[in-house]
Formats: structure tokens, sequence, C-alpha cells
């Protein structure tokens, strides 16, 4: 039986040869017809067109919920304004938010600029994951791999969330793949792309770096390989080749050597760079952790450990697919679906042993970054055959298993149910529902106040963003904004000398309220009550907007 191993390896010696060919048949034929038929022809180009397609797909009409808006809120403030926030909170976060702040000043802030850099890098992504499956199990692998990515339906909901995930995702898929081109080569010329891989891995997400972890651990395994602690026959590379064949051969001992110290010397050096680059964040993240994540749930048992697969894919049926895809790979593909599985597996582990103590950081979108290496390991076990009568019914089974899940994953409040599918933790907020019913009954001299209890509904954020731009009623008791505070939340101002003599005031709160002027804080709703009568309540997911008018 020919296994996916020896598969990719025949794909290499292919593609070396295909690539001489390209060369000599250039100079008499067209180029640029040459390149246009490769890259149809890549394994990545099916998989990260199905990656922007299912990213774009109603990305204006999926509402921001409360993160975007933070998002939004800070890319709006100042350089200086967003390093003063991310020492006191969110300091994981600063490479993002600065990231946005300049993309905001150039493109804007309408829902498609705001999320088409987490789109572009998702697909990215995709396209990592497609070249890893090649270069380790062949184009077939890669393909299936690179389709598998596209397809968990977590994955296209964060292409259109304007936070840091995808850009994770992207660092994560990029670092692997650098991760083996080095294994296969350790030149300086490959270490270098794959030290600011990891660098940037640590700077957008201090969970993730555990990914190198397992690079790590399958480096080990291949310097004692070499070295002959397993044996001293391996596949490897000849010296001075590129992307050519894998040859196996006895190498001399001298040539093992030297390729033992660059590979760990390589590795050491990459990851104190890595890590020197990103100890700010880790610095920030370590005191800030008790403040912003402690609210996550302790795991009992490992029943709530599948959960949280479940939730990480989005998908019952599909989260049980990649599992079982993913261990046909380990059956078929033998030692390097093992490297993997290892670089798959091992964060994971350490993140869970993380967790035991007083912090949790088990929680889904924190595991997003080990996606891209579980498609890789899914994809070899689709490709376990070769014939495309089998591989093409598997990702015809697996897409009709997404399917619910990318429906769920693309409804307008859909941003809300992270937890998906379990129950819903929050209840989903319609800031569009809220301002469209402000906009249709304004008023010139309409003022506005807003619940902001507690402040992380973020619905006067919300709410404003998609009042017109021309529409922008006084914030009644606004006195100083969150970017003045150098905060995540502003402050209010004494309802008695701030309420003023607007003729009608807008009451903006979070839940169903009958009356939402009593949903405010004692000494608003009192000072409103003196002055103001109810004159209309309208409910909105999640929401109510009220109309006082002033009493004579």
């Amino acid at each position: 039986m020919t296994t996916i191993e020896e598969t990719g390896q025949e794909a290499l010696r292919t593609r070396g040869g295909t690539r001489s060919r390209r060369a000599q048949g250039g100079r008499g034929g067209s180029w640029a017809a040459d390149r246009a038929t490769a890259v149809l022809r890549s394994v990545w180009l099916g998989p990260a067109v199905l990656m922007l397609l299912l990213g774009l797909w109603r990305i204006n009409r999926v509402e921001l919920w409360q993160d975007e808006l933070v998002s939004l809120d800070v890319a709006h403030r100042s350089r200086t304004q967003i390093l003063d926030l991310t020492q006191k909170v969110d300091g994981v976060h600063t490479f993002y938010y600065l990231f946005l702040h300049y993309w905001v000043s150039v493109f804007g802030d309408s829902l498609l600029a705001l999320r088409a850099p987490a789109v572009l890098a998702m697909t990215g992504a995709a396209i990592c994951v497609a070249l890893t499956g090649r270069r380790l199990f062949g184009p077939q692998a890669g393909v299936a791999g690179g389709l598998l990515f596209a397809l968990v339906p977590t994955m296209p909901r964060y292409a259109q969330e304007a936070r840091s995930y995808a850009f994770i995702v992207f660092a994560s898929a990029l670092a692997t793949l650098l991760f083996f081109r080095v294994l296969e080569s350790p030149t300086w010329r490959r270490w270098i792309p794959y030290c600011l891989a990891a660098s940037l891995l640590g700077v957008v997400h201090v969970i993730a770096m555990t990914l190198v972890a397992g690079h790590a651990v399958v480096l080990l395994a291949s310097c004692c390989r070499e070295i002959g602690v397993f044996g001293l026959l391996d596949s490897v590379k000849r010296p001075g080749s590129d992307d050519g064949p894998r040859e196996r051969t006895r190498l001399s001992a001298p040539w093992r050597i030297s390729r033992v110290r660059w590979l760990v010397l390589g590795f050491a050096a990459s990851m104190v760079l890595a890590l020197a680059a990103a100890w700010p964040v880790i610095s920030l993240g370590r005191k800030q952790s008790g403040q912003q994540i402690s609210w996550i749930p302790k795991l009992n048992g490992w029943g709530d450990v599948y959960q949280v697969w479940q939730q990480t894919v989005a998908s019952v049926l599909f989260s049980a697919l990649l599992l079982v895809a993913a261990g046909i790979g380990l059956v078929f593909a033998r030692r390097q679906a093992v490297k993997m599985a290892i670089i798959v597996l091992l964060p994971m582990v350490i993140v869970w042993e993380a967790s035991q103590g007083s912090v949790t950081y088990f929680f889904p979108k924190y595991l997003m970054f080990t996606i891209p290496a579980w498609a890789v390991l899914a994809g070899a076990g689709l490709a376990a055959s070769r014939k495309l009568f089998v591989l093409a019914p598997a990702l015809a089974l697996a897409a009709a298993a997404a399917v619910p899940g990318q429906i769920a994953m693309h409804q307008p409040l859909s941003h809300m149910w992270y937890s998906y599918p379990s129950a819903p933790v929050l209840a989903p907020l319609d800031y569009q529902g809220a301002a469209d019913v402000i906009a249709h009954g304004y008023q010139p001299g309409d003022a506005v106040v807003y619940a902001r209890n507690p402040w992380w509904w973020m619905d006067d954020v919300g709410v404003k963003y998609y009042l017109p731009g021309s529409l922008q009623p006084r914030d009644v008791f606004l006195e100083h904004t969150a970017a003045q505070n150098n905060q995540l939340f502003s402050t209010e101002c004494d309802p008695k000398s701030c309420l003023g003599t607007s003729p009608r005031l807008w009451i903006v709160t979070v839940g169903g309220h009958q009356n939402p002027v009593t949903a405010l804080p004692g000494d608003q709703a009192a000072a409103i009550g003196k002055s103001y009568r109810l004159t209309s309540v309208t409910s909105v997911p999640g929401m109510t907007v009220g109309l006082v008018t002033r009493i004579g």
C-alpha cells in the first residue's frame, strides 16, 4: 500500500522536475501563460477562494458586537492614547489596536473596512494550510486540508470579526509552514522568516506561542534521528537543494552533525528573538489576566473539554469528522502525521495544565490557533486514498456537515453567540435596530441617554455607530469619554447639573423594560422623572428604546 508520506515524497520529486521543465520551456514560450497555468493548478487556490468567499458572505449584514465595538472605539484614538490604555487593560491586543488605528485612518470604519484585514488574514491562513499539507503529504492532502480549514464554521466567523483572532490563526499557520521548510534545509534564509512568524505569533497572542513547544519537540526528535539515536537512515534533503527531491541516503557523520548544529542554534536564536519581541505583551498579559479573563469558567472533566472543542469548531458533527479524519491521517501517514499530532496536541496540553490555577485559558477562541494543524492532519486523512471517487465524497460530506454551523455563524446577530453550538451565554443586542428607532423618530433638538450599565454592553458606542453621521443627538450624561479616561469606559456627570432642557430624550437600555427610565441609575431616573413623561417604548432584540417628552 502506498502511504501518504510516500505520496508526499513523490509529489516533491514531481514538483522539482516540473519546475525544471518550466524553466526550460519559459525561454521559448509565454512566461505569463506558464505562470497563470501554474497558479490555476496550485493546491492553495481553491482553499483561498473558498475562504475568501465565505469570509465576505454577508459581511455587511452581521452586526458588530461588544468586542468589535471596543476595537472600533480604540481604533479612533491616538497612538499615545492606545498605548496608555493597553498599559491598564487589553495589553495583549496592543499590536492589533495599533494596526487597526492606522488601517482605519486610511480605509475608514465601514463594516467592510473594519473586517477586511481579518478576511485577508484568514485567507492567508488557508493558503498556508494547503502548502503545509502539500509539503508533508502531497498535493491531494494539501487541497483537502485547505478546504477543510475554510469549511470550519469558526474560521469565516472570525474572518468577519474586527478583532485579532484571524491574525492569530494566520500567524500559527504561517509559523508551522515555515518550520517545516527550515526543518528540511536549516539555512539562515529560512530561519529569518520563521523567526519573524514566531515573533508575530507571540505579539498577537501569548497563549498561541505554546505552538512553538510542539515545534521544539519535533525538531528535537529530528535532531536525534540525524545523529543516530533513532537510526542512521532518514529521508532528508541533500545539501544545497531547495525544494528538490527528497532522497533516502546515508549522510556523512560530519554533515549530519553540522545540520543538527544549524537546527539547534537556529531554533534557539529564533526563540530568543521571538521572546524578546513578545516580552512586553507577555508581561502585560500576566499582569492583566486576573482582571480580564477571570470570568472564564473552570472545566469539570472530559465532557467539558469536548464541549470546548465543539465550540472551537462551532459544529457538533464537523468537530467529530475533523477528529476522525485526523485519526485516519495518523494511521496512514505515519511519521509525518505524528509530527503534526505533536504540534497540535502539545500546545493544548500545555494550555490545559496552565488552566489548573486561578485563571482558565482553555477557552474556544483561545484554542483556534490549533485549527490549521488539525486541518493539515485531517487533510492527510481524507487523502489516504489517492482515488478521487473517495476523496470527493469525503469532502462533500464534510461540507454538508459544516452547513448548519456556517449558516448560524452568518446570521445578523450571530457574533454574540460565541458559544455555538452550545446554548448562548449572552443575549444578542441589536444596536442597529435601536439606532433605526431613533433615526426614524428623531426631531431637531432631541438628546439621548444611554444606560451604560454595565459599560461592557457598549450600548452607546454601538448605537452611535449605526446612527447616520449627520444625526448624533447630544449624549446627555456623558462627562468624559473612554478615550479621555484612557480606559474602556466613560464617566458621567451629575444628573442635576447636566440634564439640560432638551424637549425630548431618547432612553437606550439593555434588556426588556416596560419603562426604560427605571433601568437607569437612581439619580438619573429621578432627575428625568421630575421633568419628563414617558411617550413611547420600542423593543428590539436585547434592547429597549424609550422616548420621554418634557413636561410643560
